[in-house]
């Protein structure tokens, strides 16, 4: 039996009778494990590291440079062959870095100077093979934030509103459903109650609505708004009456996408045993949470 305080991870341990009383003084036990959580950063950058080989054919030389990608970051940024041009495709918000001390051997292979070079956008390179290998050229990818913008309606299309005193419900439905048609269904909700002539808005994480006195006068009155203003998080609204539907108004949607990373954290878990009488070993063993326990000869387990 174990007695004081024990970190376990795998062990054989010798079990001296068949039968435990256990009472507060001694059913205490914790555990501690490692979670994998996706954390949400401003910018992730990678080292990849990429072996050039002489005596690879071209493809080869390719496929090796995106699979090292592929393993790091995804598909990203990918290296295209193009008869005798390599195409560099890169994702909006990602960057390829390539320094003339760390990858002098891609460097030649994309026809470039030995200087250091930044790639933000997908450009295409007159393609030439290293002649010397070099097994230790490693690029840097950094994922930064991507902002995507999105222009919402505030009415339907050739809708029209001839029911001024259903109005609220009438453009706050489609509003919703605008949202909806542009793609981003959920990433703002606007919530209509009828009791209390409010709107409730609620708006997502990493999300932002923008509303301009110049592109939306009316909607922006209808909600109490008397300035430009940027929506986060849950806000109420108290609904003024109009005289007119805001036709061909509209808002921004603003949407902030973030690199993210697997991140380990450790966490511990404090556990008690039910206090009472266990008849033998295999009763209590069965008691303990997130543990496993095998009985073995000699009264190990």
């Amino acid at each position: 039996m174990l007695t004081g305080a024990w970190e376990v991870g795998l062990s054989e341990i010798f079990v001296p009778r068949t039968w435990f009383n256990i009472g507060n003084h001694n059913n205490k036990y914790s555990i501690t494990y490692e979670e994998t959580k996706i954390v949400e950063k401003d910018y992730v950058e990678y080292d990849i590291r990429v072996k050039i080989d002489e005596g690879t054919t071209d493809e080869d030389v390719i496929d090796n440079i995106n699979q090292s990608i592929e393993e790091k970051c995804g598909h990203f940024v990918l290296f295209a062959l193009d008869h005798r041009n390599i195409n560099v495709h890169t994702a909006p918000n990602y960057e390829l870095h390539l320094t003339a001390a760390g990858a002098p051997r891609l460097l030649t292979m994309l026809n470039l100077p030995r200087e250091d070079r930044i790639i933000k956008t997908s450009e295409s390179f007159v393609f030439r093979k290293p002649s010397k290998t070099n097994k230790d050229n490693v690029l840097k990818i950094i994922a930064r934030n991507l902002k995507r913008h999105f222009i919402i309606r505030t009415t339907r299309f050739n809708h029209k509103y001839t029911d001024m005193d259903n109005l609220h419900h009438e453009l706050f439905q489609h509003i919703n459903f605008n949202l909806m048609q542009t793609g981003i269904g959920g990433a703002a909700d606007f919530i209509f109650d009828f009791k209390e002539d409010k709107v409730e808005i609620t708006v997502q994480k990493n999300v932002e609505l923008e509303f301009r006195l110049l592109y939306a006068p009316i909607f922006m009155r209808m909600l109490s708004m008397t300035k430009d203003v940027v929506l986060t998080g849950k806000t109420l609204h108290v609904l003024q009456k109009v005289d007119r539907p805001p036709l061909n108004e509209y808002f921004r949607v603003s949407i902030t996408d973030k690199p993210t990373i697997p991140e380990k954290v450790k966490k511990t878990e404090h556990l008690e045993l039910e206090v009472g009488f266990y008849k033998n070993s295999e009763q209590l063993f069965s008691s303990f949470k997130h543990l496993a326990f095998n009985h073995l000869a000699n009264n190990k387990v």
